[in-house]
């Protein structure tokens, strides 16, 4: 790639510089190829007067200086130069961000709309100094619970991330920017008494109750057990496995099932498992059946992979198995459901009631010496 100095006549009886690059260069946000980057320069065309002469001199050396630091960004694939000081703006280079994110995109969109709600519609990459960004920090905080918050604050924090490893922004404003972090929430799931109230609990939607009970057996996500096919389920010499591409991540996951769960789920040779389970889990048949069982806890679809996780550490499986049927990228995922066991055995340990003849009882452990 070569960026070529070279002039066209402009106004006032002067000579426009700019750079024509060859071959072209994608421009960093639009990706469209551009050839021509107007340096901003111009020269006289016909100088009459020394004053004139020495200026077209500094103005060429000034320009052949840019043009040699743009033939190195060039060997270096950096295109960041198309944007000069010029504000770019946010909103576009957002929605980038966001095409590549897929899963995500309903948190950039919102984000999006919070930042119009803060500071308006006009919004350049450039106003999002630290100072701006701690203040939508604080003012998330003000707005949402925790968690919520630091949803929307890590995708703003990801998108001026972005901007800067791609020489879109000069300074790295996340740098000097806390993130807010995220609360460990209450994991919700069925004991061995709510799963036998479920199943002899009749349901409007049978292929709703078959997903629900393959995914407390398997923990299977939603988003995979709606894609799931005939073809996804394996017979080996070890018995029936599923083998399925994670939607979310996009690992190939291997799941061995029992020959009952098999034989009652019964998938067809090909094609879709269920149907329309997606729209059943949200329209109010998941949560009539729920209640009809007589289960007042809050249950998602979610819940049941929940369900599936503390179960498989209630009966002391290795937590890297537990990571690896699950699908998660990372063990810190997994050992979540490990401190929900825990808590549940302390929950348990305290409704034994034993009346204690003791005339001293230490309170919450502060006059105990832990060695």
């Amino acid at each position: 790639m070569k960026a070529t100095l070279r002039k066209r006549t402009a106004s006032g009886g002067k000579l426009a510089l700019y750079l024509d690059i060859y071959p072209p260069a994608p421009h960093p946000i639009t990706g469209r190829l551009t050839r021509k980057y107007a340096l901003g320069m111009s020269i006289h065309e016909k100088p009459r007067t020394e004053s004139e002469r020495q200026e077209n001199k500094q103005t060429m050396a000034l320009a052949r200086s840019v043009q040699a630091k743009i033939q190195l960004r060039l060997q270096a694939h950096d295109y960041g130069f198309f944007l000069r000081d010029n504000k770019v703006a946010l909103f576009p280079y957002i929605d980038k961000i966001a095409d590549r994110a897929k899963s995500n995109k309903k948190q950039y969109d919102r984000c999006k709309e919070l930042l119009v709600e803060r500071y308006g519609e006009d919004l350049s990459m450039q106003f999002m100094t630290p100072q701006v960004l701690n203040d939508f920090r604080f003012w998330l905080l003000e707005r949402f619970a925790q968690n919520s918050a630091s949803v929307y604050f890590a995708r703003i924090m990801h998108v001026l991330k972005c901007a800067y490893d791609e020489n879109i922004l000069a300074d790295d404003p996340v740098r000097k920017v806390r993130h807010i972090p995220t609360k460990r929430g209450e994991v919700t799931y069925l004991e061995a008494d709510d799963i036998k109230k479920l199943l002899e609990t009749p349901c409007s939607d049978n292929d709703l109750k078959n997903a629900v009970v393959l995914s407390i057996s398997t923990g299977l996500r939603l988003c995979d057990v709606e894609i799931l096919k005939g073809e996804n389920f394996f017979i080996t010499v070890e018995g029936p496995e599923i083998r399925i591409r994670q939607k979310k991540t996009k690992d190939l996951l291997t799941i061995p099932i029992t020959w009952d769960l098999y034989r009652y789920i019964d998938p067809p040779e090909t094609g879709l498992v269920f149907s329309r389970i997606r729209t059943h889990a949200y329209d109010g048949t998941l949560k009539k059946w729920v209640e009809t069982a007589g289960i007042t806890k809050k249950f998602s679809f979610h819940k049941a992979r929940h369900t599936c996780a503390v179960t498989l550490v209630s009966n002391n499986v290795n937590l890297r198995t537990i990571q690896a049927l699950l699908g998660h990228k990372t063990i810190n995922s997994t050992i979540v459901y490990a401190h929900v066991v825990d808590q549940a055995k302390r929950d348990a340990i305290e409704k034994i009631k034993i009346p204690l003849n003791i005339k001293e009882y230490p309170q919450k452990n502060d006059t105990i010496n832990m060695q």
